[in-house]
């Protein structure tokens, strides 16, 4: 009786991380994400079924006949990412350019400009290391390299760390502003623009809440308010180009 009695305390019931449609390979996919029994379960519309240990070992059961960019996906997004969380790294749904001062990320909503910003920045003689998925393996900021997806190869390496953060919040009729931000909201940020987090098993959310305080604490942050069409995109970019470097000057 005793033994029976522990067998089924010891079987948890699953947590439901994600059941929803997302938007995977251009196209939108039915995402089941479940903790169970200290494993990731993953249920993808078109793909198949994965599973992921505490070990980062994951097995999967995939259909016979997968398109081989949403294989790609997958593999580097909802399986990969939650196993880079384990060890505390994590990517960011962010531009990013650098200069010799250290590197700048660019985040927001989709369609935000964050491609656009690094694209023009770049013509300013700034480097650009991410055009889409920024990945940062410590909470010190140092960066890897990371599969860009949107611009295959539009990346070049960097061995700078992030020193600062752009929220980028285009609206009609906006004129120009660059406004500072506190540590907290640069925390919320910097989680909220983290990739695949809704797949982090409870754990390691915990860990990514540390990881958010603790970076968001060394970083400058600033929210950019523009207006969001071509007209005067030159001047808009000039101003950013004098700011940015202005601030990693500091």
């Amino acid at each position: 009786m005793v033994s029976a009695l522990r067998t089924r305390s010891a079987v948890r019931d699953p947590i439901t991380l994600l059941d929803t449609s997302v938007e995977l390979a251009d196209a939108r996919r039915h995402v089941c994400a479940q903790f169970h029994n200290d494993q990731l379960e993953l249920t993808i519309e078109d793909f198949g079924h994965a599973r992921l240990d505490a070990s980062g070992i994951v097995r999967m059961d995939c259909q016979e006949s997968i398109d081989p960019v949403l294989l790609n996906t997958v593999l580097f997004g909802p399986l990969l990412l939650p196993v880079l969380s384990y060890s505390g790294q994590y990517c960011l749904h962010a531009s990013a350019i650098e200069s010799p001062h250290g590197v700048i990320a660019f985040c927001g909503h989709s369609g935000a400009g964050k491609s656009t910003m690094a694209r023009l920045l770049r013509q300013r003689g700034w480097q650009r290391v991410a055009d889409d998925q920024l990945m940062i393996v410590s909470d010190d900021g140092h960066i890897a390299p990371f599969p860009q997806y949107k611009t295959p190869g539009s990346s070049d390496a960097t061995t700078r760390s992030l020193r600062a953060i752009i929220e980028l919040t285009p609206s009609p009729k906006t004129a120009y502003k660059l406004n500072a931000v506190g540590r907290a909201q640069t925390a919320i940020l910097l989680a909220q623009h983290t990739c695949a987090v809704d797949l982090f098993p409870p754990a390691q959310r915990q860990q990514h809440t540390r990881w958010a305080a603790t970076l968001g604490s060394k970083l400058h942050c600033r929210r950019l308010s523009f207006e969001h069409n071509l007209q005067g995109i030159d001047d808009l970019i000039d101003a950013l180009d004098r700011d940015c470097k202005h601030m990693l000057a500091c």
